[in-house]
């Protein structure tokens, strides 16, 4: 027969059992939802990989086709946004030292500003992008010097960070830019740069293959 020291010692036993059995619980759960999560980021990237590779087809059959490059250049804008969310698209197309309207469908005001704008690489994003003939990341236009001259201008519009990349012809002459801007300070991820370029390449082939009409300014 137990003591009553006997059965309180049982019932400890069997408290400190089934805390470790929950404890085991909650680790099991919560190894669980990191899977599901897992498989949850896993779909949407492969969703949006599908999206991306359906659009860059069709851009490509816009190119094939002939179709008019204001089309292309609006289309592959809006693809980039679509495969990120929250992004603005611009391209914008070099005109001897200036940078001429190509396409930004979603902040057209912001283009009717820059249109002209003389290349500089010690100025912006996309400007320097050009003048330098390399990618240029702003990550937080406020606080970047080749923005200082130009802060009113990103404010008017929300821009608070640029990414640029520069479209290159088949024998590496600049042809113009592909921009990407947004309403929050970040930089790029490789999966970021990896869309970028993708499409950038296909916007240069486009612009190669039917120049768009030059306005003498």
């Amino acid at each position: 027969m137990k003591t009553q020291f006997g059965e309180a010692d049982d019932a400890v036993q069997n408290g400190e059992s089934l805390r470790l059995e929950l404890e085991q619980s909650r680790h099991e759960l919560e190894a669980c939802r990191q899977r599901l999560a897992q498989i949850d980021e896993l779909f949407e990237v492969h969703k949006k990989s599908e999206a991306l590779l359906h659009g860059e087809k069709n851009l490509t059959e816009m190119i094939a086709r002939g179709d008019a490059l204001e089309a292309i250049l609006e289309g592959s804008c809006r693809l980039v946004e679509q495969a990120l969310p929250g992004s603005l698209a611009i391209i914008l197309l070099l005109d001897g030292k200036r940078l001429r309207r190509g396409a930004a469908p979603s902040f057209p005001k912001y283009m009717a500003e820059v249109d002209g704008f003389e290349i500089d690489p010690a100025v912006g994003t996309c400007s320097a992008a050009a003048a330098r003939q390399e990618q240029v990341i702003t990550a937080d236009i406020t606080t970047d010097a080749h923005w200082a001259g130009y802060l009113d201008l990103a404010e008017r519009h929300g821009l608070r960070a640029g990414w640029a990349t520069p479209m290159l012809s088949s024998d590496n002459q600049v042809l113009g830019t592909f921009g990407l801007y947004w309403p929050e300070p970040r930089g790029p991820t490789p999966d970021h740069l990896q869309i970028i370029n993708q499409v950038a390449r296909l916007v240069a082939f486009a612009i190669e293959r039917k120049p768009i009409a030059r306005r003498n300014e």
